[in-house]
């Protein structure tokens, strides 16, 4: 992923639809991705399958949800970016989407959600988590 002045491209294998484009075809050259054209891009974190990107309107995701590290609350894919409605209202300042789970920072603490296993998310368990989920041991 690259943001450009067009906005955010993408290209590259796409067998979950990770490129964002609509679609499972595989691109050799950058591509702007159309449902996100004229949105302010802040961040973009790139997974393992999955990608995230935060812009001012809140946090988008799309491609492999099979562990639910899209956090739409399920373990749908997706081949667009569609906003995770948990977060929305939070003021996020960093994300990070890792192998199968992904990871937002806010002002009210670190929210995790995805693969539980091998206790990645923080939670005390090594249960799915299919929306975001505060990690209660980090609050004050």
């Amino acid at each position: 992923m690259a943001v450009s002045a067009e906005g955010l491209c993408t290209w590259g294998f796409n067998n979950y639809g990770q490129l964002g484009h609509g679609d499972h075809s595989s691109l050799i050259q950058p591509k702007v991705v159309e449902a996100l054209r004229g949105k302010e891009i802040l961040m973009v974190s790139a997974g393992c399958g999955h990608a995230m990107v935060l812009t001012r309107e809140g946090l988008y995701t799309w491609g492999n949800g099979g562990r639910g590290q899209l956090g739409h609350g399920n373990i749908d894919d997706l081949a667009v970016p569609k906003v995770v409605f948990a977060l929305q209202g939070k003021q996020i300042v960093d994300i990070s989407a890792g192998g199968f789970h992904s990871m937002a920072l806010t002002n009210e603490g670190l929210f995790t959600w995805g693969c539980g296993t091998p206790l990645c998310l923080g939670h005390g368990d090594c249960k799915d988590q299919f929306e975001p989920k505060v990690v209660t041991s980090l609050l004050g």
